[in-house]
This record gives C-alpha cells, structure tokens and sequence, in this order.
C-alpha cells in the first residue's frame, strides 16, 4: 500500500512545483514586457538625440528599432512623420502618420496631424474623417474643433464654421485661431 502513497505525495509535490512555476510565468511575462517597454523608451529617446544632433537618418534607423518592438507606439510615429517632413518626404509622412493612426485608433495627436497635412494637400473628406473621430473620442477638443471649422469653411457651410471656430476658442485653441 505505501508505494501509492508514495506516488500520490510525489505528484502532488511535482503539481505543487508545476504551479509553482505557472505563477511565476505571468510575473515573468510582465517583467519581460516591462524590459521591453524600458528598451523602447531608451531607443525613443536616443531618436530625439540625433534629431537634434541633425542626424535624422540615424533617428530613423533608431524609430524603426521601436517600432519593431512596440508596433503601437503613437509617439514613435509622430516622431518618424516630423522627420519625414523636415527632409521634405510629405507624403512619407502621411503613410506613417495612416499606419500610425492604424496601429493607435486612441491618438488623438497623429489623427490632427495627419488631417493637418491632408487639408495642406486639399484631401478634406479624409482629414473630416479624422477630426471627426477625435470629436467622438474628445469632444471638447480645440485644434479638432479648429480644423473642423477650418473644413466647414471649405465646404461652404459658415455657420457650422463659425459655431466650430467659436468652440474652439472656447476650449482654448486661441494661437491657432489667430
């Protein structure tokens, strides 16, 4: 009858270990995500010292570092677009601030950017697109309220322009109503 026993003790002692090792596994899942988040933040940092050491291809190289690490990095897009346009690549620009905006739906920041650059290009059903989603995510939103009077006004419709614009100051975007 012992070796039962035996066996049965010997079991419980390995599923002890077993989950032993199985609570360690998110803590050690975190910890790797938590490094990983540190290395991508050293790396984002490292883009702004040769930015502005005037060495933007070596930032470049160094954004796609982060961005192969955290795919969902909205500042490393932004990043990487304002580059893009300091070199004269606008169009580049607006490619990354599009996979940005994909890969980050919640950034408000690369959606205004990228519907600023789209209303420069004359795009404006896209960039309403953008202004709008921000609105639905920030409703009191001054450049979104800004640029969507700005829009307003290129389509035609003032009183909406005005109402937006008047909004806008409101929510304290004077500089840009200027």
């Amino acid at each position: 009858m012992r070796p039962p026993r035996v066996a049965l003790s010997l079991i419980l002692s390995l599923l002890g270990c077993a989950s032993g090792l199985l609570a360690q596994l998110p803590e050690d899942a975190a910890e790797k995500r938590l490094a990983q988040q540190r290395q991508c933040r050293a790396w984002l940092r490292s883009a702004l010292d040769f930015r502005q050491q005037g060495k933007p291809a070596d930032a470049l190289l160094v954004l796609d570092s982060v961005l192969l690490c955290d795919a969902k990095n909205p500042d490393a897009y932004y990043l990487r677009s304002r580059l893009l346009i300091e070199n004269g690549d606008t169009t580049g620009a607006i490619t990354a601030l599009r996979l940005g905006a994909a890969e980050a739906p919640l950034s408000t920041r690369l959606k205004l950017f990228l519907a600023r650059l789209l209303i420069a290009r004359s795009d404006f059903s896209e960039a309403a697109s953008l202004v709008d989603a921000v609105l639905r995510i920030k409703p009191h939103e001054g450049e979104a309220l800004y640029l969507r009077g700005v829009l307003d006004l290129k389509s035609g419709n003032e009183a909406a322009a005005l109402d937006h614009l008047e909004l806008a100051l409101k929510y304290g975007l004077e500089s840009h109503a200027r």
